[in-house]
């Protein structure tokens, strides 16, 4: 009888092994599931928050709000310079000054508290995508929250959006899941009561849309199921006691010390802003589709799918049916919402993100159970995928100014936690190389993770307006006593840099910023200056400062290339240094009569 050989590398022999050690390995991951994933996004939001410096004006503002308001002691009236600034409510600057607290004012601290909003995002994710539809679609949908540059970019960037979004986020969820449990249960009765803390907290991160957002999708998603016999149910009007229980102390606490704060937030900043024209960033109806596409690529490439299937999953019927639809509406009526205004910002539909991921976490999750099935070419897709990411890394070293402004050595120092992303998902791509759905999914995320890390490294080199340099020179040379002077411009992010008690001293002209239009610094500080009288001060017209008398100490002066002739003829000044449009220089005397064309000494 002729004896049958098996080859030692017959797949029939390593097949059941490697089933065997996958098996393994999915038990341990599961096991130590509560710690990995905490753990993993920790490490992968926490690690890059100081490599750059402040973005202004938001990084500058909305940071030394809060570094004003643990100095001066009010947690009622945020200040910026030393003038009321009451155009956004007070939740993020509260929970800066903690972060304060706890450890000092640097640039770690200042973008840790959306760093952990950003997190916390995702184990909402987490949390919603595994009770709807199994763990592994939960983890896929963190997966592609966590590396959609979006998303990620918010985390590390130190203003209110993300932390509104994570809100409406939290909002939406809990009245989903509230929405699933039996009417008299005590897991509804929580979820809802998660759900209203979030809309109160909401409205106290960024005014209405706290409330209205996640009444609006709710109130739709209940209507169109043809259930708005269950809204009794979610309890709304206990819910807005509960919300105004939360909100009014401050809103009261905060007209009684600004009898103009009413008309001021509630009309000029919620309801001008909504209809109105006089602001900045005029952008057309579909300004919001290229934002989404580009802030969840390369998720973005299966979107289209994955809404047609959801769509197709949703006409079916079936027990997802009320979960699929929700997750379509979310999104559709916050673009929706936003697209309506003239004015748009990009942080404004950052709330789409979660259901978003969350679709493409259970579509993944389909695909990788049944095979894509002619829907996707994954090697196509993956092979792209990997082109961009290499793309991007390259980016790194072709534009000069991040090395310019790092050095070499310094740019490979801030690499390691980049390196050691990239190799774990290459090493996770590598084992998973024998099912292609799954290496198309690491190299999807791969890219993602790439594409978000490397924006955040590569910032610093399309910033010119930052004063870090010049606030490092002053830190240096400038003693308590010495003045700084600001003239025809408010660098946001200098307070923050120099830490000082006193108010910056900002020469401008204060007739023309009570007439101009849109959102900037010489109206936001006008507003305030018109109701703090003792500002008169700091805040300045021309004139004004040319007629201060001697002052102790030294005079320190920043300005733009448009005064500086005008400078030179009143002052004798040592250039010190420049910033991108402003330069630096320490005032030596009145200029000499001969030499008033030529007064700057280098």
């Amino acid at each position: 009888m002729r004896a049958v050989s098996i080859k030692a590398d017959s797949p029939a022999r390593h097949r059941p092994v490697a089933a065997g050690r996958q098996a393994a390995l999915l038990r341990v991951a599961r096991r130590y599931l509560a710690v990995l994933l905490p753990g993993s996004l920790l490490l992968y939001f926490l690690s890059t928050l100081a490599v750059r410096p402040l973005r202004v004006p938001d990084e500058g503002r909305y940071p030394e709000i809060a570094r004003e308001m643990l100095l001066n002691g009010d947690f009622i009236t945020p200040h910026l310079n030393g003038v009321p600034f009451l155009d956004k409510p007070p939740l993020f600057y509260w929970l800066q000054t903690l972060a304060y607290r706890l450890f000092g004012i640097d640039l770690w601290s200042i973008r840790l508290m959306p760093a952990l909003f950003g997190i916390a995002g995702c184990l909402l994710v987490y949390y919603a995508g595994r009770r709807c539809f199994g763990r592994r679609a939960a983890l896929l949908s963190v997966l592609v929250l966590a590396t959609s540059p979006f998303y990620f970019i918010a985390s590390q960037f130190a203003n209110l959006d993300l932390e509104v979004a994570v809100l409406i986020e939290a909002a939406l969820f809990a009245f989903l899941l509230a929405w699933r449990e039996p009417a008299a249960s005590r897991a509804r009765f929580v979820f809802l009561l998660l759900a209203y803390l979030a809309c109160g907290f909401g409205v106290l991160a960024k005014g209405l849309i706290g409330l209205v957002l996640p009444f609006m999708v709710v109130g739709t998603w209940l209507i169109l199921m043809r259930r708005w016999r269950d809204i009794p149910a979610f309890k709304p009007l206990s819910g807005l006691l509960l919300i105004a229980v939360i909100c009014l102390p401050w809103f009261y606490a905060v007209q009684q010390a600004n009898p103009w704060f009413f008309d001021f937030f509630f009309i000029y900043q919620q309801f001008d802003r909504f209809v109105g024209h006089d602001f900045n960033s005029h952008q057309p109806l579909w300004f919001y589709l290229p934002v989404l596409a580009a802030g969840l690529f390369p998720w973005s490439l299966l979107l289209p799918h994955a809404v047609q299937a959801a769509w197709r999953e949703l006409r079916q019927g079936g027990e997802s049916r009320p979960v699929l639809l929700l997750l379509l509406l979310w999104p559709a009526l916050i673009v929706l919402f936003f697209s309506l205004p003239a004015s748009k910002v990009v942080g404004y539909v950052l709330p789409a993100l979660p259901a978003l991921a969350l679709l493409l976490g259970h579509r993944l999750d389909r695909w990788l159970r049944e095979g894509p099935q002619g829907e996707l070419r994954w090697r196509s897709l993956a092979a792209f995928a990997l082109v961009m990411a290499l793309a991007a890394l390259a980016l790194l070293w072709a534009v000069p100014g991040l090395a310019a402004r790092y050095g070499r050595p310094q740019l490979l120092v801030e690499l390691r936690g980049l390196a050691v992303w990239l190799a774990a998902l290459a090493l996770l791509a590598g084992w998973a190389r024998r099912w292609a759905p799954l290496r198309g999914v690491a190299l999807l995320a791969l890219a993602g993770m790439s594409f978000c890390l490397s924006a955040v490294l590569l910032s610093p080199a399309f910033d010119e307006q930052s004063t870090q340099a010049l606030a490092q020179i002053l830190r240096q040379q400038a003693g308590a006593q010495d003045r700084i002077v600001v003239y025809g411009d408010y660098p946001q992010d200098l307070p923050l840099y120099l830490d000082r008690r006193q108010p910056l001293t900002v020469v401008a002209d204060w007739t023309r910023a009570a007439r101009s239009g849109g959102d900037n610094w010489r109206r936001e500080l006008y507003f305030g200056r018109e109701h703090a009288p003792e500002s008169a001060a700091w805040l300045l017209s021309a004139e004004q400062f040319a007629a201060l008398p001697p002052a102790p100490g030294q005079l320190y002066l920043l300005f733009t290339p448009a005064v500086r002739d005008e400078l030179g003829q009143r002052y004798l000044l040592q250039y010190l240094g420049a910033a991108g449009h402003l330069q630096l220089a320490r005032v030596l005397g009145p200029a000499p009569a001969h030499e008033a064309s030529s007064s700057l000494s280098q």
